[in-house]
């Protein structure tokens, strides 16, 4: 992913929601999001994708469809498309 393209802003429309969910490495990541380097923004934004992967597919399991949905569509819309399969879930970006 190109450094200018790396966001994880994608993240803080659903933190309302997932707010009890994530870690704390992510959200040290987001308050430091300006003062990174690439690198490290590499990492935060994977970080990020994956954390909110784990909690779609608690959900899931959970049987709280409208939160996994919320999530799917969320990546979706920032160019993340997830691939269920018998391993697990991955991901890769569209854009």
């Amino acid at each position: 992913v190109d450094g200018d393209a790396i966001d994880i802003s994608f993240i803080r429309k659903v933190l309302p929601k997932i707010g009890d969910h994530i870690s704390a490495d992510l959200v040290k990541a987001l308050d430091s999001w300006k003062e990174m380097n690439l690198e490290q923004k590499r990492s935060a934004h994977e970080l990020c994708v994956n954390q909110l992967i784990n909690l779609r597919n608690v959900s899931r399991a959970n049987k709280e469809f409208p939160t996994a949905d919320m999530i799917r569509d969320l990546l979706i819309e920032t160019g993340i498309t997830l691939e269920d399969g018998p391993s697990g879930t991955t991901w890769r970006h569209t854009r």
